[in-house]
This record gives structure tokens, sequence and C-alpha cells, in this order.
């Protein structure tokens, strides 16, 4: 309980800080004028298509292709999803010239959302102070294939995920996002800023720890991008020998509940 009232007040006051990305970036001066949405990844895919890339992005709706999703995601990711699930949102697939599938996410809007379907039965109640669940336009299942994508689409495929998910957000006010793995948490928690829960999910097996946590449409694009550059420079680092100070955007959360427990 302490723990949602910290990210709730934390929220309050980035909102009252930066509530849109033209007030962030008059702010920080840190970004051009503001563009649209699809300038970020659309420069990205300039860039990358002159590098030579050969992925092609396409919205699957035929049965055969949910299937072929469904069967690329669970043998990359361990989990199960349900073919209903899939039909009633907006399922993303990323293609090789020869068309083969290599990557692909999903953006769902449709209740129940994916992510609380994990919580356990007593969990799922909204708590004081936070979002409702019909506030979220979720992306979930997101796969990568790394012996058919390149190391810059990877990012790309994020990057459009997000996109995507602003796309809804006119009536749905944040996106939420999730992980069982904590060095995806804490990457994605460089952009997704908000804690919501962490839970046990009974629902994977075998039961594994699970986060979700959420941002604002314009807020959690910009981040996304400062986060994809940041893992480019992170990799880059590494591999000159360079040794960077390890924190995560999680563990930086948990100090704050902490002190909030303190107060």
């Amino acid at each position: 309980m302490i723990y949602t009232q910290a990210a709730l007040l934390e929220e309050r006051a980035l909102s009252k800080k930066f509530p849109t990305y033209y007030d962030y970036t008059c702010h920080t001066g840190m970004f051009l004028p503001r563009p649209p949405a699809w300038a970020y990844t659309g420069i990205l895919r300039l860039i990358i298509k002159c590098g030579g890339t050969t992925l092609h992005t396409a919205r699957l709706e035929r049965s055969t292709d949910l299937a072929a999703f469904k069967r690329k995601f669970e043998a990359r990711s361990g989990a199960v999803v349900k073919m209903t699930y899939l039909k009633g949102a907006t399922v993303m697939g990323y293609l090789t010239m020869d068309g083969r599938l290599a990557a692909g996410y999903v953006v769902n809007t449709t209740l129940p959302l994916r992510y609380f379907s994990f919580l356990p039965d007593q969990e799922r109640g909204q708590l004081p102070g936070e979002p409702a669940e019909s506030d979220f336009a979720e992306i979930t299942c997101i796969w990568i294939d790394p012996e058919l994508v390149a190391y810059f689409d990877r990012g790309v495929v994020y990057l459009d995920s997000v996109e995507v998910a602003t796309q809804h957000t006119p009536r749905k006010p944040f996106i939420l996002g999730g992980s069982s793995s904590p060095r995806v948490r804490d990457q994605q928690m460089h952009a997704f800023t908000r804690p919501l829960r962490s839970f046990t999910s009974k629902v994977h097996k075998p039961a594994t720890m699970y986060w979700i946590y959420y941002g604002s449409p314009d807020a959690t694009l910009i981040r996304m991008v400062k986060t994809m550059l940041g893992v480019v420079f992170n990799d880059v680092g590494k591999m000159l020998g360079f040794r960077k100070k390890r924190h995560t955007a999680w563990s930086n959360k948990r100090k704050q509940q902490a002190a909030a427990k303190s107060l």
C-alpha cells in the first residue's frame, strides 16, 4: 500500500512538472520542437534502411498468421497466449524478405488485460491510488529471434510497440508493460517509470516473480528512445572494456518505497 502511494506521489510530481511532451522539451531543452510520434521510429528506420535492414512490418490478422505468431512467442518465451486474446488485440509482426516471422508484439485494450490476469485472485482488486484496469493500453508478448533480427532492428521493435500503443491513448491515458525478467524489467522501467505491482505469477509454469509498470504516452515514448540509446552506448562501452556502476530503475523505486515507509 505504501509502495502504491509513493508511486502515485512521484507520478503527480512528474505530471505537474512535465504534463506533455511540449512542456518536457521547453523545460529541458533536450529535444527539437515537437515532432509527430512516428518521427522517432521513422528516422531510425531510415538510418537502419541505409544500413541494409530487410525487415518488413505488418499487422497480423489472418488465423494462420496469428497461429504462427503464437508458436513463435511460446517457443521463445515459455509462456502461453490464447488465440482468443490475439484475435481481440493488435498483433504486429516483423518479416524477413523471404517471409519468415522474425519478431513481434501485441498491443491490447480489451478487458481483461493480459498482465492483470497474471495477478493472484486475492490481489486483482484496484488499490487506492492506482489507475483502473480500463485506463491502460498494454504492450505484451514481445519476442525477437536474434538469428533473424539485426542488433539495431531490435530497438526499433520496442520503439514501434510504444508508438502503436500511443494510437490507443486518446481514450487510454497510460501504457502498461511488464516482465518476469529482472534484466528486461530494469531496462524497460527507464521508459515505464511508474511501478504498479510486483507479485508471484502462478499462471506461469513454474510460478515466477512478475513486475508490471506503466507510463504516460508522450513521456514513455521519449524515455524509450533514451533507453534504447542507453542500451547501445552501454553495449559499446562493454565491448571497449569500460565498466559502469550498476543501478536499476526498479531498485531506485524500491529505495523510494523504503523512504516512504520511514516517514
